[in-house]
């Protein structure tokens, strides 16, 4: 299988830079591909604090997530909570 390219351009920018961020073999399904966190959250990071109009497209869906990192994020966003 050949490794899968996202896109991104930058408004701002004319030259185009591509992430490439190859799927695992063992998709659940043909709309679902496999990668890993450490490839997509940056992108995520980056296009939600840079106001993406793209990523509110996604708010509806949901994830599978690892039941660890679950708890870390609930953690997390009980810290951020006591701290405001």
């Amino acid at each position: 299988m050949s490794a899968q390219s996202l896109r991104l351009h930058d408004l701002n920018d004319l030259s185009h830079r591509t992430a490439s961020i190859p799927p695992e073999m063992d998709c659940c399904s043909s709309s679902q591909v496999r990668v890993s966190a450490g490839d997509v959250l940056p992108l995520l990071a980056d296009a939600a604090l840079t106001n993406r109009a793209w990523i509110e497209d996604f708010a509806d869906d949901t994830m599978e997530i690892p039941q660890d990192l679950y708890e870390v994020l609930l953690a997390y966003r009980r810290f951020r909570q006591s701290a405001a």
